[in-house]
């Protein structure tokens, strides 16, 4: 089964990715115990937030969004119950200073396919943006991120 063709009885992800990488990377490290419901633009994930239930939002950090800012504010006062996944092909500083700053749920590199299936069943288990950011901020106090 195609995890990029929509079936109710699987979990949804937003992935916000304008250019494609993260696709990559999720469709070579995933089952198909999700559907992924694609967007290019912050405009368009508020619309499909609208639209219908997701159960998580990932977004590639690497890519420049104008609307980053405000697409996070949106998404704490509106859609707070829903985790936010980082990607990023950055592994610095700056990156987890905006994820702990920003509340993100988790960070995934590129060098952790491996662990993203079971990253995020963790998260869409804790379905609350407050328990991820503390079990995200105990990764990154034990030097994990």
């Amino acid at each position: 089964m195609n995890a990029w063709v929509e079936d109710e009885n699987r979990s949804k992800i937003l992935v916000i990715d304008a250019s494609g990488k993260l696709k990559k990377f999720l469709t070579s490290n995933l089952t198909d115990k999700f559907d992924i419901i694609r967007v290019e633009t912050f405009e368009s994930a508020l619309k499909k937030l609208s639209e219908r239930k997701c159960d998580l939002i990932v977004h590639n950090k690497d890519d420049i969004a104008k609307d980053y800012e405000e697409f996070l504010e949106l998404k704490k006062r509106e859609y707070s119950e829903i985790p936010f996944l980082l990607y990023s092909e950055e592994r610095d500083e700056e990156v987890i200073k905006e994820a702990k700053k920003r509340e993100v749920s988790d960070l995934i590199f590129p060098d952790e396919g491996s662990l993203i299936q079971n990253r995020i069943d963790l998260l869409l288990e804790s379905g609350h943006i407050s328990n991820s950011s503390e079990k995200l901020l105990q990764r990154m106090d034990e030097g994990l991120v």
